[in-house]
Protein backbone atom coordinates (compact mmCIF):
# COMPACT_ATOMS: atom_id res chain seq x y z
CA UNK A 1 0.00 0.00 0.00
CA UNK A 2 1.01 3.84 -1.13
CA UNK A 3 0.85 6.54 1.42
CA UNK A 4 -1.71 7.70 -0.34
CA UNK A 5 -4.52 4.67 0.36
CA UNK A 6 -3.15 4.74 4.11
CA UNK A 7 -3.97 8.45 3.99
CA UNK A 8 -7.42 7.75 2.47
CA UNK A 9 -8.37 5.41 4.79
CA UNK A 10 -7.48 7.19 8.02
CA UNK A 11 -9.33 10.38 6.68
CA UNK A 12 -12.42 7.67 6.02
CA UNK A 13 -12.00 6.18 9.60
CA UNK A 14 -11.83 9.58 11.49
CA UNK A 15 -15.10 10.51 9.67
CA UNK A 16 -16.96 7.58 10.33
CA UNK A 17 -15.65 7.86 14.40
CA UNK A 18 -16.63 11.31 14.36
CA UNK A 19 -20.04 10.53 12.22
CA UNK A 20 -21.18 7.81 14.90
CA UNK A 21 -19.93 10.26 17.88
CA UNK A 22 -22.47 13.21 16.64
CA UNK A 23 -25.16 11.05 15.77
CA UNK A 24 -24.33 8.75 19.01
CA UNK A 25 -25.59 11.60 20.99
CA UNK A 26 -26.93 14.69 19.54
CA UNK A 27 -27.90 16.77 22.09
CA UNK A 28 -24.02 17.30 23.60
CA UNK A 29 -23.90 19.19 20.54
CA UNK A 30 -26.58 21.54 21.08
CA UNK A 31 -25.92 21.60 24.95
CA UNK A 32 -23.69 24.53 24.95
CA UNK A 33 -25.92 27.00 23.13
CA UNK A 34 -28.92 26.80 25.58
CA UNK A 35 -30.60 30.37 25.91
CA UNK A 36 -32.77 30.15 29.24
CA UNK A 37 -36.56 31.66 27.50
CA UNK A 38 -36.43 34.78 29.87
CA UNK A 39 -33.30 35.91 29.56
CA UNK A 40 -33.73 35.82 25.21
CA UNK A 41 -36.87 37.99 26.08
CA UNK A 42 -35.32 40.18 28.02
CA UNK A 43 -32.33 40.31 25.24
CA UNK A 44 -35.37 41.08 22.57
CA UNK A 45 -36.80 43.70 24.15
CA UNK A 46 -33.36 45.43 24.82
CA UNK A 47 -32.61 45.16 21.26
Amino acid sequence: MNYKNIAMWAVIVFLTIGLYNMFKNPQANIRGNKVIFSEFLTAVDNG
